[in-house]
């Protein structure tokens, strides 16, 4: 057996329930709702059997790194500080941070 990690499926407001409905019948353990997005965990095939098989979801992101930020510079710093060869590390990189959440 596979070692499970958190996952998120972004979705639409409003149709978090439908996803997390969703997310059950797949088979995905440890589903909790948030704003736009449903987070759970799973194994490797959970994650390819969610990006391929979800009717509700946007897209289905792994998290690298959890911390809180009070401004804009907090997150900049704290993603530098989780991995300094990813390209949003780079000042000349045009790869922005598209989306974090916060329970």
């Amino acid at each position: 057996m596979e070692q499970e990690f958190e996952l998120i499926a972004k979705t639409f407001m409003g149709l978090e329930p439908v996803l997390a409905q969703e997310l059950t019948q797949l088979g995905a353990n440890n589903v909790e709702i948030g704003r736009r997005m449903v987070s759970f965990t799973g194994d490797k095939e959970m994650m390819y059997r969610a990006n391929f098989q979800l009717h509700t979801a946007i897209r289905i992101l792994k998290p690298i790194k959890h911390f809180k930020a009070q401004s804009a510079d907090d997150v900049y710093n704290e993603v530098k500080k989780a991995s300094p060869l990813t390209p949003w590390y780079s000042p000349t990189s045009s790869a922005t941070l598209s989306s974090w959440h916060t329970k």
